[in-house]
């Protein structure tokens, strides 16, 4: 059965479920099974490497708990990285 490849719509749909259920302390087979339809080079650039390791993720019960930990660490990287670029280079404030 072939497979397509997301829009980049449904390619920030499928992301933003995946952060949304890592966050909830589990990601679904269905899930993972949506973020491998998603080619890496075609994901934001900052989240590549998310992808990818989701990418290699298995999907055996036993090893899903080490798996999202290690998701939810690389989500803390990637968060971490975003508010340093931001103080060192903040938004002008807007009034109108």
């Amino acid at each position: 059965m072939a497979t397509t490849t997301p829009t980049t719509k449904q390619t920030h749909q499928i992301l933003g479920a995946a952060i949304i259920e890592i966050l909830n302390g589990d990601l679904s087979d269905e899930t993972i099974a949506a973020v491998d339809a998603i080619k890496r080079d075609e994901a934001p650039e900052i989240l590549r490497d998310f992808v990818g390791f989701i990418h290699g993720m298995g999907t055996t019960p036993q090893m899903r708990p080490h798996a999202v930990t290690f998701l939810l660490r690389e989500l803390r990287g990637i968060c971490d990285e975003l508010v340093e670029e931001r103080e060192k280079n903040p938004a002008p404030i807007s009034y109108d």
